[in-house]
């Protein structure tokens, strides 16, 4: 057999090895991370209101700093402006970061009702 033949197999039988290694390792891991989250959301859990509000208060302060009328006089000498396609990327950004935030300020609303109607 040639050497290109033999370090070709030896990198699938690697790579076999690693993602069985991997597969061995993965629910101690998860299992770990989920402890750690919940002792997280434990010391973390008193200041969610402000947590919430402050987070709410921030995507008010972008909603109206991505929407707002840009004056003349804020650009640059030579009428040089921001693109409007660049201002359009910025605006679908800032709904899909609302959409994340939402999403995750009412999951312990939602979460218990997924996870027992899965049951």
């Amino acid at each position: 057999m040639s050497d290109a033949r033999v370090t070709a197999g030896g990198a699938v039988a690697a790579a076999f090895g690693s993602a069985a290694a991997w597969l061995c390792c993965l629910p101690f891991a998860l299992g770990v991370l989920g402890t750690v989250g919940a002792g997280v959301a434990q010391v973390l859990g008193p200041i969610r209101p402000w947590v919430t509000g402050l987070s709410l208060a921030l995507l008010g302060i972008a909603f109206f700093q991505a929407h707002r009328v840009v004056p003349a006089r804020s650009c640059a000498r030579d009428g040089h402006c921001s693109r409007p396609e660049r201002r359009a990327r910025t605006r679908l950004f800032l709904w899909i970061a609302a959409l994340v935030t939402i999403l995750l300020i009412t999951v312990p609303y939602w979460l218990s009702w997924a996870i027992y109607l899965t049951l």
